[in-house]
């Protein structure tokens, strides 16, 4: 395989990875910046505990981050690679973009799950019958964040 171009696409290489290499890193879901429960526990915490379930307190596994993972990862991926071509590789200028998507996505995941009931004991301490959602704490601080 023979690559022509000469020195147009060496700069246009060259120009393609310092783009890309002065890039960022995103995370998504419950950062530490989230303002803790009342009882001092994170919420990273308590979404890990509603994810994996805590046999040992009655609480079932709730997967709403795993599902939500599965069912758009694929479409996130899709999403990022279009809008590297478009935003000419801009990295944080895709972050920027996919990041409220992402964590839009995650809380309809936590609202629209098809979720194990809570006990009845929390849906009269709750006054209804709302899986993952107490004081939407948990749902709130779901965020993004680039650096």
């Amino acid at each position: 395989m023979a690559v022509r171009g000469g020195n147009n696409l060496d700069r246009y290489f060259i120009e393609f990875e310092r783009k890309v290499a002065r890039g960022a890193k995103m995370r998504v879901g419950f950062l530490e910046s989230a303002a803790p429960y009342p009882d001092g526990m994170p919420v990273a915490t308590v979404a890990l505990i509603n994810e994996y379930g805590a046999p040992s307190r009655n609480v079932p596994s709730r997967p709403f981050f795993r599902t939500v993972m599965a069912e758009r990862s694929r479409a996130w991926a899709n999403i990022m690679a279009h809008s590297l071509r478009e935003m000419s590789y801009d990295v944080r200028a895709v972050y920027k973009m996919i990041g409220p998507i992402m964590v839009d996505d995650i809380k309809e995941s936590i609202v629209k799950g098809d979720w194990a009931p809570n006990a009845p004991s929390t849906v009269r301490r709750k006054g209804r019958d709302t899986p993952l959602i107490d004081q939407e704490r948990m749902y709130n601080a779901v965020d993004y964040e680039i650096s």
